[in-house]
């Protein structure tokens, strides 16, 4: 599916034919490494890289592949929770005072 992306892209070359490498097994996915020449690389490749990734997104959401998002913890200002509450109801407050 990502070969036949990148070959859909403006500029990409298609001899050589893209290539996929598998690079690692992360806790929530893989990592993979898809690699393409385009035609014209004196004229950059970030729009190149931005429609094969956009292109990949679509072709993901309309064959039910997910892409994991990795988990996130936040840590308030205080181990307190009510001491950061309080603090940022102050300031706020103090803000409208102003």
């Amino acid at each position: 599916l990502l070969k036949e992306i990148a070959l859909s892209a403006n500029r990409v070359a298609p001899k050589p034919a893209p290539t996929i490498r598998f690079r690692s097994l992360l806790d929530n996915g893989v990592d993979l490494l898809l690699r393409y020449w385009i035609s014209d690389p004196e004229n950059g490749i970030s729009d190149v890289r931005s429609e094969i990734i956009l292109k990949a997104w679509k072709a993901f959401q309309e064959n039910g592949i997910q892409v994991p998002i990795p988990p996130r913890e936040i840590y308030p200002g205080s181990a307190d929770p009510q001491k950061t509450l309080d603090t940022l109801l102050n300031k706020s407050s103090q803000d409208d005072t102003i």
